[in-house]
C-alpha cells in the first residue's frame, strides 16, 4: 500500500498545498521553514492510523499517532494559522483520511475499506541508540522528547523478524560488510558486533555507522519490510559525507524492495547521488517546498536537476561564484 497524494489546508505553515507522490522514493528540499518535517510527521501519523481507530477517539485515548498531532497543535500556537477551514486529507490506494482541525483533530471522512495500520517507520535527525533506555521512563516521567524520537527506540528494541525476503536479507548483508558486522541488542544496549569478534558499544561508532546500524535493527525487526514506509529526517545529519553515497545505495535498496520512502533533506550530494544512481526501472520525484506570498509552494519533478525551485543548487551556484570571483555574492 503506497500513500498518493495529501492535500493540507491552513496548516501551520501551508496555506493550501496538493502533493503528488512516487511510489518509490519521495525526496523533499526546501529552505528551513517551508515544513519538510512538518509533512513527514503528518503522513507518519495516518499510517498509525487504521479504520477501527477514528482520530478524536485516538487523541481522546493518548493513542500514539494521534498523540503526535495534538502535541503538534500545541507547541504551534506561536504560529500564526487560520482558525478556520483547516483540512488535511491523505490519500493511499486503499483507503482516504481526512482530518478536520480544530482545537484538537477530529476526523469527519475516511473510505470504509478495512485497513490495519500502515508499517512505518519514523526516523528523526538525532541520533537516538545511544540513548536505548529512555523509552522506558517516556511515559511515567513526562520526559520533554517529541514522541517520534521514542518511537524510534521501541521500534529496533524489538524481536528479530522470523524470516527475513531475500531481497531484504541482502540489504541486510550488504550493511553487515559496511560496518564489519551485525549489530545487537543486549541487556538494554545497542552493541556492534565486530566479524572479528569484538563487540564496540554503540556510542562508540562512527556516527556513519550509527546511521547504518539503525537501518540494519529496522530491517531485522520486521519494521522495515516490503509494503511499508519509511520517513527519514535528514539522513545528512552528524554524517561524514564519504558515507552519503553508501546510505543512498541502502535507500535504494529498499525501495527496490517495495519500500516507500520519504526524506527530507539540506544536502546537495544525498539528492544527487539519488538521482545518478536510480536504474530506470527506479521511481522517485523530487519534491521542492519554497515560499511565496501567498505562503508556501510546491514543485515537484522526477529530476534533482530538473526543479527550477531548487534552493539547494543556487546556494551551491553562489558558492561557486564567490570562490571563483574573490566576492561575497548576497
Amino acid at each position: 500500500m503506497a500513500i498518493q497524494k495529501i492535500n493540507i489546508q491552513n496548516f501551520t505553515v501551508f496555506n493550501n498545498i496538493n502533493i503528488d507522490f512516487s511510489d518509490g522514493i519521495n525526496v523533499f528540499i526546501g529552505a528551513n521553514g517551508t515544513g519538510k518535517t512538518h509533512l513527514l510527521k503528518i503522513l507518519y501519523a495516518f499510517c498509525q492510523s487504521d479504520y477501527t481507530l477514528t482520530l478524536a477517539e485516538g487523541i481522546n485515548n493518548n493513542t500514539f499517532g494521534f498523540k503526535l498531532l495534538t502535541n503538534f497543535w500545541n507547541n504551534l500556537k506561536p504560529y500564526h494559522f487560520h482558525i478556520d477551514n483547516n483540512k488535511i486529507t491523505v490519500i493511499s490506494d486503499a483507503l482516504t483520511h481526512e482530518f478536520e482541525l480544530e482545537t484538537y483533530f477530529k476526523e469527519i471522512r475516511h473510505s470504509h475499506a478495512p485497513k490495519k495500520r500502515l508499517s512505518s517507520v519514523f526516523i528523526p535527525s538525532k541520533d537516538m541508540l545511544t540513548h536505548s533506555g529512555i523509552e522506558k521512563d517516556y511515559e511515567d516521567f513526562a520526559l520533554p522528547f517529541d514522541k517520534t524520537l521514542i518511537d524510534i527506540l521501541n521500534k529496533t528494541g524489538g524481536s528479530k523478524a522470523r524470516e527475513l525476503t531475500q531481497g531484504m536479507q541482502s540489504v541486510l548483508d550488504l550493511i553487515s560488510e559496511l560496518i564489519d558486522g551485525k549489530v545487537i541488542y543486549e541487556k538494554g544496549r545497542y552493541l556492534v558486533e565486530k566479524n572479528s569478534g569484538i563487540p564496540v558499544d554503540f556510542a562508540m561508532e562512527a556516527e556513519g555507522f550509527k546511521k547504518l546500524g539503525l537501518i540494519y535493527m529496522l530491517i531485522e525487526t520486521g519494521r522495515l519490510k516490503s509494503k511499508s514506509v519509511l520517513l527519514w529526517d535528514e539522513p545528512e545529519a552528524n554524517l561524514n559525507p564519504g558515507m552519503i553515497p553508501l546510505v543512498v545505495d541502502i535507500i535504494l535498496g529498499l525501495s527496490r524492495n517495495n519500500v516507500q520512502v520519504f526524506i527530507s533533506t539540506h544536502d546537495y550530494s544525498l539528492a544527487k547521488y539519488i538521482e545518478i544512481r536510480q536504474s530506470e526501472s527506479d521511481k522517485s520525484l523530487f519534491h521542492s517546498l519554497y515560499k511565496t506570498s501567498d505562503g508556501i509552494a510546491v514543485e515537484s519533478c522526477s529530476s534533482f536537476m530538473g526543479l527550477q525551485q531548487n534552493i539547494i543548487m543556487s546556494s551551491l551556484d553562489k558558492l561557486m561564484d564567490e570562490a571563483i570571483t574573490g566576492n561575497m555574492v548576497g
